[in-house]
């Protein structure tokens, strides 16, 4: 936590910058949505607050359920498959 506070004081102007211009997607994008509820806002995906995520080193597996799921059932059959190609040549 203390990085991320380091970070963003060392480059406020550029969080400012991003927060602000992200404000304004979210408006643009609520107002072609028809409204300015939570929902509304939420279901915009603003590139702006991405980028300042990305730049605090936010995750954002938990906005990504469907996907973080099918990547970890691939992975576990990918080291399974591995593990046993290895036993099996070294037989």
């Amino acid at each position: 936590m203390l990085a991320r506070e380091t970070v963003r004081a060392s480059n406020e102007k550029a969080f400012t910058a991003l927060e602000q211009l992200g404000e304004r997607y979210t408006e643009v994008a609520t107002s072609k949505l028809g409204g300015t509820s939570r929902s509304a806002e939420s279901a915009v995906d603003n590139p702006y607050t991405n980028y300042i995520r990305t730049a605090l080193n936010i995750s954002t597996v938990g906005e990504h359920q469907l996907i973080t799921g099918f990547n970890t059932a691939m992975y576990r059959d990918w080291e399974t498959d591995r593990k046993s190609t290895r036993l099996n040549s070294s037989h």
